[in-house]
């Protein structure tokens, strides 16, 4: 099997291979995002899709045609990129923190668009440049990376930094609710507030990762997006958690909130859970 056929298998979009340094793709449950990433080395490379990979996997060129001093040649490039990686990861997370000092609390164009033009989130102004809403991320109480949002709604991840394992909660005390998107975590904290209930809100940035650390959390609630490509329940049912989403293809419970309205949104989340 080919580098692109490996790739797509992913659900990677490679117009054109280049080498040496991870490259940001679109991939094809995610057309409008470039949600995949790879790195090229000539005989080894490393893919991962982030909506359905928590860890980049690896592709070996003739894997049973290589002969000895080929094999440790890439056995060698192997631990390299390896240490690369760890170290990309500190990078990461340094700048993380970094951003996130830079910061001040703040409304944010995008936060209007999702139907929340009071509400005050982490805003990273720049000097001619567009403020961007920063969520951070974080494993076991660290910051390991930041996701990054534009006035129109592009995201994107620091190079390199972990993903996997990595959320940004919203605690209030209550019972444990995972769900995609930043978004969604505050249509679904308006919608439990208003029906006090006290909840645990955990942001997770993609759908594997979601399942990831829901099927770790017993008693949970998955709230999934109802993508057209089945990836949010795909991911919802893999966790073994009752999930709830949008009854609408292509909404995610934003989505879901803003069609519907705030009560009616809440009274939809309240007879969900009761059904569950």
């Amino acid at each position: 099997m080919n580098f692109e056929e490996f790739a797509a298998g992913y659900g990677l979009i490679i117009e054109r291979v280049e080498y040496g340094a991870w490259r940001r793709v679109k991939t094809v449950d995610h057309p409008n995002k470039r949600n995949g990433a790879y790195l090229h080395r000539g005989d080894v490379a490393w893919v991962q899709n982030h909506a359905t990979m928590g860890e980049p996997d690896r592709w070996v060129a003739d894997r049973n045609s290589c002969s000895r001093t080929d094999q440790a040649a890439i056995d060698r490039r192997c631990k390299e990129a390896a240490r690369e990686l760890q170290q990309a990861r500190q990078r990461a997370a340094n700048k993380a923190g970094w951003i996130m000092r830079q910061c001040s609390l703040d409304k944010h164009a995008y936060l209007d668009s999702k139907g929340f033009p009071d509400a005050l989130g982490n805003v990273w102004h720049r000097d001619d440049k567009q403020p961007l809403l920063c969520i951070p991320m974080l494993v076991s109480g660290a910051i390991v990376g930041v996701h990054l949002i534009s006035v129109d709604g592009e995201k994107k991840f620091l190079a390199g930094q972990r993903c996997m394992g990595a959320e940004y909660v919203i605690d209030n005390k209550g019972r444990d609710w995972f769900c995609e998107g930043y978004a969604t975590g505050l249509s679904l904290r308006e919608a439990l507030s208003a029906l006090k209930i006290r909840y645990r809100i955990h942001i997770c940035f993609s759908a594997h990762n979601m399942s990831h650390l829901a099927a770790q959390c017993s008693g949970s609630i998955v709230v999934a997006d109802n993508d057209v490509s089945g990836t949010g329940k795909r991911a919802a049912e893999r966790s073994g958690r009752p999930w709830i989403m949008s009854p609408e293809v292509g909404e995610d419970a934003n989505d879901w909130h803003q069609r519907l309205g705030a009560f009616r949104f809440s009274q939809e989340i309240r007879k969900a859970v009761a059904g569950l």
